[in-house]
């Protein structure tokens, strides 16, 4: 990286960073125009996807692992609309840093777009890396039940719990050894949530976005708003300003789109 690439990569850091302060008294120096100019007044708590979206800007076209994962970090605080890109640039962090934790991230994310398969060969790869990981042993596991695969999903759990690493010990601060109860708790979870699902016939069916219902939807918030005008006489209907019931309804769809509810591509 350039040296004007690092500063950006560390604005981009420090803007994300700033999302977990509960105010702003820790803001960094480099980073405080940015606020003022993003938030507008506002607390930053309310500014998250305006925030992210800045930081990803800076970090566009460095190509560089640390800017590319800052990038992630930032696509996963925005809409669902942003996946497609957090998915393409968890890719570009697997070519460059091939890592268990870089396939788990990238299986996560396929995994959330339904891309089954994908996530599938995703969380293998992180496994056959990473055999003591429960956390990558229960998505793969999670994913073989969206595969409708159950059989193979408990499977898998039932060899991690007769593993070795099944209630890895651990030492505390002081050098005390201790058994790692919350994995044990999690993989035993999972196993029971798995049988009791195979025992009621589980079957798992992809949700699919309805552009009708989105359209339904929008049609209803104008009707919302049309009911607020008051009954008039058809002759004094042409002489009513209804610009403001436009505003109204553009304002409630940018909220949905802010919020990832509908897509651009959801509207007419």
């Amino acid at each position: 990286m350039t040296e004007y690439e690092k500063y950006q990569v560390k604005r981009a850091k420090h803007l994300l960073d700033s999302l977990g302060m509960s105010t702003g008294n820790n803001v960094t120096k480099d980073i405080e125009s940015d606020l003022i100019k993003i938030c507008a007044g506002r607390p930053i708590y309310k500014c998250v996807n305006e925030i992210s979206k800045f930081a990803l800007e800076l970090c566009q076209n460095i190509d560089d692992i640390e800017a590319l994962e800052i990038s992630l970090r930032a696509c996963k605080n925005l809409p669902v609309a942003f996946r497609p890109q957090a998915i393409k640039i968890a890719k570009q962090i697997i070519d460059k840093d091939p890592n268990p934790w870089s396939y788990y991230q990238y299986g996560l994310l396929l995994l959330a777009d339904v891309q089954l398969k994908e996530a599938e060969k995703a969380f293998k790869i992180a496994y056959k890396l990473e055999p003591s990981s429960d956390l990558i042993c229960v998505h793969l596991a999670k994913t073989y039940v969206k595969l409708n695969m159950i059989d193979k999903g408990l499977d898998l759990l039932y060899n991690f719990k007769s593993s070795p690493y099944y209630g890895q010990k651990y030492k505390d601060y002081f050098g005390n050894e201790h058994v790692d109860k919350s994995s044990i708790a999690y993989i035993d979870y999972m196993i029971s949530d798995l049988e009791n699902k195979k025992s009621k016939g589980y079957i798992y069916r992809p949700r699919k976005k309805h552009q009708n219902k989105i359209k339904s939807d929008t049609n209803q918030i104008k009707d919302k708003v049309n009911e607020t005008i008051p009954k008039i006489d058809k002759k004094k209907k042409s002489d009513i300003d209804t610009s403001y019931i436009s505003n109204i309804v553009n304002e409630e769809l940018e909220r949905l789109k802010r919020n990832g509810i509908i897509e651009e591509t959801d509207i007419d």
